[in-house]
């Protein structure tokens, strides 16, 4: 098991995040919501527990399962002194359920009603989320499984899921707290842990989409995402463009969209990285009847970037901006958890705050300039939209492909 420990000292909290590495990116199709359902089932008992939320419960502490796309986790935040106590419960839950039949059963409804509906999002979920079905090859509607599948998963499969891949050797535990390794070692050293053979899931990708999406609306604003495949080694740049180019009254989308002309509600940008990429993407919220507008200076603005690049008082901004948003995760328990685990999950080292922090503060202008024209590229570029009205946006998206040929590589 690879354990990372983030000191807190004087904390008087402490915390676990365990991930293992299986979740339903991996699911083959006759299995979708497997890592949903097994997750859920967890809950249900385990050989020294029967009831999870209650053992906990004396603690006044819950233990949340979030089923991602590459993991599937369990964390808890709770006293210091409790934490011990809480890491046994955790590690009992996780590596010896009891999948008892009856209970099973019953939580096979439970899990059925948590199918995803497209009404479920909001439109700029919905269009964030397609986005991502483009570029990385997903079904994200069908992430917790449908009706069919989740009615055909047996107890056997449920046994068979775990047994493969919920092993020491396939997982990832990150404690947070003021606590020494030695304390958490205490723990991991009284515990059964099966070891079992370390099986690496199989990424399961559905049918390339294409590059363009898009859901028309008879009305309202229209939430517009552009997305940039991204390498994981670019990340201290790609972090740096991620706020160049975010929500922030000095940013280049903030002063482009909302300052010098009226064309959006709102502005932002994202990373996402998996095991076999990332991606970075720009968003806006634009203004109904303005949606072509916008995406055509949107292009523009990749051009421009792409041509001048930034300067260093840019760089010395958005620096300052990253190492505020980092220290503010450094000192709290659960996102100090989830940034460790986010960036450790398949990384075969350990990526620390410090050495991200470093890594950010020796980028220089040039550096950056070659990973915007390394991820501003012709190939990469990739648009999902919601709303519009139907013809109206189906002859922007074709006029953008098109621009994107003749500009992004010029």
């Amino acid at each position: 098991m690879k354990l990372i420990l983030h000191r807190l000292p004087n904390s008087k909290l402490a915390g676990a995040k365990l991930s293992i590495r299986v979740g339903w990116r991996f699911e083959p199709p006759r299995k979708r919501g497997i890592s949903h359902f097994l997750e859920h089932v967890l809950y249900l008992g385990s050989r020294n527990y029967e009831a999870i939320d209650i053992e906990t419960g004396k603690y006044g502490v819950t233990i949340d399962g979030p089923t991602e796309a590459e993991a599937t986790s369990f964390e808890f935040i709770g006293l210091r002194e409790n934490f011990p106590q809480l890491l046994e419960i955790l590690l009992d839950m996780v590596f010896h359920p009891r999948f008892l039949e009856a209970k099973v059963e019953k939580e096979r409804s439970v899990v059925a009603g948590a199918i995803s509906q497209e009404s479920d999002y909001t439109p700029w979920e919905l269009a964030e989320l397609k986005l991502d079905d483009l570029i990385f090859c997903l079904d994200g509607l069908e992430s917790l499984g449908t009706t069919k599948t989740i009615a055909a998963i047996t107890l056997e499969d449920l046994r068979e899921w775990h047994c493969r891949y919920y092993v020491p050797a396939n997982a990832l535990l990150v404690v947070a707290g003021d606590l020494k390794m030695a304390d958490v070692e205490r723990v991991l050293g009284n515990f059964d842990l099966q070891m079992g053979k370390p099986e690496r899931p199989t990424l399961q990708r559905v049918q390339a989409q294409g590059r363009l999406y898009h859901k028309p609306r008879n009305r309202g604003n229209v939430e517009i995402f552009v997305g940039f495949p991204a390498s994981l080694k670019d990340r201290p740049a790609l972090e740096i463009l991620r706020i160049l180019l975010g929500n922030y009254p000095l940013s280049q989308s903030y002063q482009r969209f909302r300052l010098e002309e009226d064309l959006a509600y709102t502005v932002g940008s994202s990373l996402r990285f998996l095991c076999d990429g990332g991606r970075l993407a720009l968003y806006v919220g634009a203004l109904e009847g303005k949606e072509g507008i916008v995406l055509d200076a949107l292009l523009k603005l990749v051009r421009e970037i792409k041509t001048r690049g930034f300067t260093e008082d840019q760089l010395r901004w958005a620096k300052k901006v990253y190492h505020l948003g980092l220290w503010q995760a450094q000192e709290d328990l659960k996102q100090a958890m989830t940034w460790l685990t986010q960036r450790n999950l398949w990384y075969e080292g350990t990526l620390d705050f410090a050495g991200e922090s470093a890594a950010v503060e020796a980028l220089s202008v040039e550096e950056l300039r070659q990973t915007v024209r390394a991820v501003f590229d012709e190939d990469g570029l990739y648009v999902s939209m919601v709303g519009g009205p139907r013809g109206q946006l189906q002859g922007l998206t074709e006029r953008l492909a098109g621009a994107s040929q003749r500009g992004l590589n010029a």
